[in-house]
């Protein structure tokens, strides 16, 4: 009896706080769990899409799929993953079963289910396309569902296993059933899969009437010689908002010697200063704008691996694992020449561990305007912990501050 009353306990417990796959509230209760799956069978070389959802006691529903522990009774037949079953190329029965992260005192699930497919070798029948007509704007993008009927009158969508092509790629493209407006026209759209070519859905791509632009970058601050991606989006007259292509709008600068732009919308700073970037949509008068600042003009380009850092850069509130490969750091000098000082390398012990790490880095070394130098974090093995530091010699006196430890189980 307590054993059984303990169960109950755990199980109002699990749900009122720890069932994280779920958004609901802690008064909310689980009262069943339901799946969508119709079918038990599969033809062979498709898939299958498995939902799982939590019913909760106010009439609410959530979608627990991923949340869940999958397994299949035999991967040569079919495998599952988050509710995904993909059916090999060969027939036979399997077991796909789910269970919920949640478990018992004993190490049972709290909920757990499975399903017998079949596995069968059905030939495809027909390929239907949904909606059968569309209309789309140019620059917007629909997806078109392709639905397969089998020799046994069953039917799977097969979105993703056909072949998709439009009879002109100049009025719309089509990939993977998502079809794209480029230029206003009629075009047929097909999708053929194991021979079979679906019935054709007429695409109407019309003229796109545009009411307001909207412009944005990747950031609005940056320095001298970096760049700052823009992004036109535009919004039509069906209030469907669209990102433009690199040359449907055209810009205008007001401090040309701050900042340029280049034909695919990048911005390159080439001065300290303000540039405000004004575009209009080609053909009309619609038009949006953005606001740059070039902060630094004399300052250091730090990458560790490739990857740009922040400078001046510091993880000393939290730590970086110490990487198995070595990290490579390139420091390049911009708008002037940089010393390099205060330099030190120390291990767990404090122990200064300079000589073999920065063999191109020198304290005390000066960094000339436009070149670069390049260091390695290098470790034997032995270490728990290194940590790095140099100075920028500098009016802002910047520092390159980062700590590398070994997590120990």
């Amino acid at each position: 009896m307590l054993k059984k009353l303990f169960k109950i306990f755990v199980v109002v417990f699990i749900v009122l706080f720890s069932f994280g796959c779920s958004d609901s509230k802690p008064d909310k209760l689980i009262v069943s769990y339901t799946n969508d799956l119709n079918d038990s069978s599969l033809p062979t070389s498709r898939y299958l899409q498995i939902n799982v959802f939590a019913n909760y006691d106010d009439g609410s529903q959530t979608n627990i799929t991923k949340n869940l522990d999958w397994h299949s009774s035999d991967e040569s037949i079919a495998t599952v993953s988050n509710g995904l079953v993909s059916a090999k190329k060969v027939s036979g029965d399997v077991v796909i079963s789910y269970e919920t992260k949640e478990k018992f005192s004993d190490g049972s699930a709290v909920h757990a289910h499975a399903v017998t497919l079949n596995i069968l070798e059905l030939v495809l029948q027909k390929i239907t396309l949904s909606p059968n007509t569309l209309n789309i704007s140019v620059g917007t993008s629909q997806s078109i569902v392709a639905t397969g009927t089998f020799e046994d009158n069953s039917s799977y969508d097969i979105t993703s296993d056909c072949n998709w092509s439009s009879s002109d790629p100049n009025i719309a493209t089509v990939d993977g059933g998502v079809v794209t407006g480029k230029s206003e026209g009629n075009v047929a759209i097909t999708a053929t899969d194991a021979n079979i070519t679906s019935n054709i859905l007429a695409l109407e791509v019309e003229k796109v009437v545009y009411s307001s632009l909207s412009v944005a970058g990747t950031k609005t601050d940056f320095n001298v010689k970096q760049t700052i991606q823009l992004e036109a989006r535009a919004t039509n007259d069906r209030a469907e908002t669209v990102v433009l292509n690199a040359g449907d709008v055209t810009w205008e600068s007001n401090a040309s010697d701050v900042a340029e732009i280049d034909s695919n919308d990048l911005v390159r700073a080439l001065a300290k200063g303000k540039v405000k970037f004004t575009g209009t949509i080609k053909d009309t008068i619609i038009e949006g704008s953005i606001t740059l600042s070039v902060i630094k003009d004399k300052y250091l380009r730090i990458y560790k691996d490739g990857q740009e850092l922040d400078f001046p850069y510091t993880n000393t509130n939290e730590y970086e694992t110490l990487p198995t490969d070595l990290s490579e750091f390139t420091i390049t000098a911009i708008g002037q020449d940089f010393i390099i000082s205060d330099l030190n390398v120390t291990d767990f012990n404090g122990t200064v561990k300079q000589s073999a790490s920065f063999d191109t880095l020198e304290n005390g070394a000066t960094l000339d305007e436009d070149n670069n130098v390049t260091f390695t974090l290098m470790h034997d093995g032995s270490e728990r912990e290194l940590h790095y530091h140099f100075k920028i010699d500098d009016d802002a006196q910047n520092t390159f501050d980062v700590k590398y430890y070994e997590t120990l189980n």
